[in-house]
C-alpha cells in the first residue's frame, strides 16, 4: 500500500527562493523530495523545509483512493502550479486542512490536493524539466564546514533591517551584497552595505536574542548531517 504524501502550506513558502528566470530549468521550481521535503534555490540561497509531522497532519482527510508518491529523486512542480495550490487552501486556516495531498506523480504529470473538509481542489500540470541540485549534500557540506560561532537574533528585526537596507541601497544590475561581520554569540551581528547610486554606506546592526539553549537538531537535520559527499558538491548557479 502506498503511503500518502503531503506537503503543508508552509513547505511551498520554499519558493520564495526559487529562480525567477524560467530560462533556469534547474532551478525554477519547488522540488518536492522522495521523503516530502520541500527544497528550493536560486544558485546564492537554497531553503529546505522538512516533511509535515505526521502527529500534526493526522487529521487531514485519508484520500485513500488518490495516493501517489515521488520517485527516488524527487519530482519537481513549476512556480505557477505551486502558486495555484497555494491560493486553493481553506481561507479559514483551520491547521488540520493546511496540507496538499500528491494525487498523481509520473514523468508526465504532478497533481497536487488540497480540501476545504467538502470540496476538494487539483493542480496538474508537467513536473519542471532538468535536474535539481544534490541539495542534501549541499547542506550537509554548509553545516559540517560552519563556525563554531553561533548567534540567535529577533527574526522579524533581522527582515526589517534587510528590508531597509534593500532600500537604502537598492539592486544594482542584479549585484546587491550585503557584508555581514558576526563576533560571538553575545555580540551584535553587524550589516554593511553600499549604495552605487548615491556613495553611501548603510551600515546596521542586530543584537543577539537571548534563548533558552540551542534549537535542537530534528532527527530530519541529523539525516541531513550524515549524508557523505561525493566529489565537489554546491549550489548550482545560474547558467552552469
Amino acid at each position: 500500500m502506498k503511503k500518502r504524501t503531503l506537503v503543508s502550506k508552509f513547505s511551498l513558502a520554499v519558493a520564495g527562493v526559487a529562480s525567477r528566470d524560467a530560462k533556469d530549468v534547474a532551478l525554477h521550481r519547488v522540488h518536492i523530495a522522495a521523503d516530502g521535503s520541500a527544497v528550493a534555490s536560486n544558485g546564492r540561497a537554497l531553503l529546505a523545509i522538512s516533511p509535515p509531522n505526521e502527529n500534526k497532519a493526522k487529521s487531514f482527510p485519508d484520500m485513500e483512493n488518490d495516493v501517489a508518491e515521488p520517485p527516488p529523486d524527487g519530482i519537481g512542480m513549476t512556480l505557477d502550479d505551486v502558486n495555484k495550490v497555494r491560493r486553493n487552501f481553506p481561507t479559514d486556516r483551520r491547521p488540520s486542512l493546511q496540507y496538499a495531498q500528491l494525487t498523481r506523480c509520473s514523468p508526465t504529470e504532478v497533481e497536487l490536493m488540497t480540501t476545504n473538509g467538502a470540496t476538494k481542489q487539483k493542480v496538474s500540470g508537467q513536473p519542471a524539466r532538468g535536474r535539481f541540485p544534490r541539495w542534501r549534500t549541499v547542506l550537509s557540506d554548509a553545516r559540517r564546514k560552519a563556525t563554531r560561532t553561533r548567534i540567535c537574533v529577533d527574526r522579524q528585526s533581522l527582515v526589517q533591517m534587510l528590508q531597509a537596507i534593500d532600500k537604502a541601497c537598492p539592486d544594482r544590475g542584479g549585484y546587491n551584497p550585503v557584508f555581514i561581520e558576526i563576533g560571538s554569540e553575545n555580540d551584535a551581528v553587524i550589516l554593511r552595505s553600499h549604495n552605487y547610486e548615491s556613495g553611501q554606506t548603510a551600515l546596521g546592526l542586530v543584537t543577539p536574542l537571548t534563548v533558552a539553549g540551542w534549537l535542537e537538531e530534528s532527527p530530519w537535520e541529523k539525516a541531513l548531517r550524515g549524508q557523505q559527499t561525493t566529489g565537489v558538491v554546491r549550489v548550482v548557479k545560474k547558467g552552469e
